[in-house]
């Protein structure tokens, strides 16, 4: 059980996130590709982003296993809606916090070169970190961001209304049901035993589509506080699966063949929500051929809109499609499950 006491101050100072976080959704979707106690709807997904994970990807999990402690400095913010404001926010960690953070992870395992230095504050291990940081969540939680965010959106303002309907009580009251709020203290169901002493620093309450079942929060007591806390949306995810697509946001073609990029997203029917654009258009193209502008009929499967395209002679009715699909919270900070 985690309890976290308040004071009358703390009272005044709990807010809810401003958003979906970037960093708390990476870490806990890597809680989910590893732990392999995905909801059945999670599934395709699970599957789709475990073909995308380089081996870089794959070490990058290693400070975030599904049972036991995650590095408490991937995690730095509160509700940062942007990837690379996260991943800065990251890299100004404080040393001596990489260090104890990073000490606490290997005490039970061993350790690597890359973390020994990652524990150093070396430049280029910390570089490297942000670049695969910023490649996971372009692979894997990238395409699906827009409908991610918004199934956020939705549980935050269910606690703000909650919040202006009958103050920070009924807030706390009905925030999820692993949490029992019994003023001054509120009450999380947790793996193992803490207290957490708010002090006066107030809670940031964060929505999560990724956290599953229990809340989380940050091993290390002098960090901000925060409270993550799981969303259970997953009628919304499957909802969005079923909406019919209308086109490429950026080609303006149908999902097929002639959509212009793999990595584009589709709009569906209102609300918009963003899927990956599941096709590639490839075809020799002779030198000789003009360049065409990239659209409906280009066929470079990874080429940008208005960048030139050199399709062939052939390619309206010859050339070859590629499928980019599948191929065929368990923890948190500082505890096991």
């Amino acid at each position: 059980m985690l309890r976290i006491h308040f004071t009358a101050a703390d009272l005044g100072a709990v807010r809810l996130a401003a958003g979906a976080d970037p960093l708390w959704e990476s870490l806990l979707s890597q809680h989910l590709l590893r732990g392999g106690a995905t909801p059945p709807i999670l599934g395709q997904w699970r599957a789709g982003a475990i073909a995308r994970l380089t081996p870089q990807m794959r070490a990058l999990m290693g400070l975030a296993p599904p049972t036991g402690y995650s590095a408490d400095f991937l995690t730095p913010t509160s509700g940062v809606r942007d990837i690379a404001a996260g991943i800065d926010a990251v890299l100004a960690t404080p040393r001596e916090h990489l260090r104890a953070d990073l000490h606490r992870l290997v005490a039970r395992r061993p350790s690597s070169g890359w973390l020994r230095r990652l524990a150093d504050g070396d430049r280029r291990a910390l570089s490297a970190l942000a670049a695969v940081m910023r490649s996971y969540f372009d692979a894997v939680l990238g395409p699906h961001w827009d409908l991610i965010a918004s199934q956020v959106a939705a549980a935050r303002a269910r606690g703000a209304r909650s919040m202006v309907d009958g103050g920070v009580d009924r807030l706390l009251t009905t925030l999820h049901p692993a949490v029992r709020w019994e003023a001054p203290t509120l009450h999380v169901a947790y793996p193992v035993d803490r207290d957490l002493h708010l002090d006066g620093r107030g809670l940031v309450l964060m929505p999560s589509f990724f956290c599953r079942r229990t809340p989380v929060t940050l091993r290390a007591a002098d960090r901000p506080p925060v409270l993550v806390y799981p969303i259970d949306d997953e009628l919304g995810w499957a909802a969005a699966r079923r909406r019919p697509v209308t086109a490429c946001s950026r080609c303006s073609a149908r999902p097929g063949p002639r959509c212009c990029a793999p990595s584009h997203s589709i709009r569906t029917a209102a609300p918009p929500v963003s899927w990956p654009c599941r096709c590639a258009y490839r075809c020799p193209a002779p030198a000789s051929t003009p360049p065409r502008s990239a659209g409906p009929g280009c066929c470079g499967p990874a080429r940008a809109a208005g960048t030139p395209c050199t399709p062939s002679r052939r390619w309206a009715t010859r050339c070859s499609t590629e499928r980019h699909g599948p191929r065929g919270n368990a923890s948190h900070h500082g505890t096991t499950s």
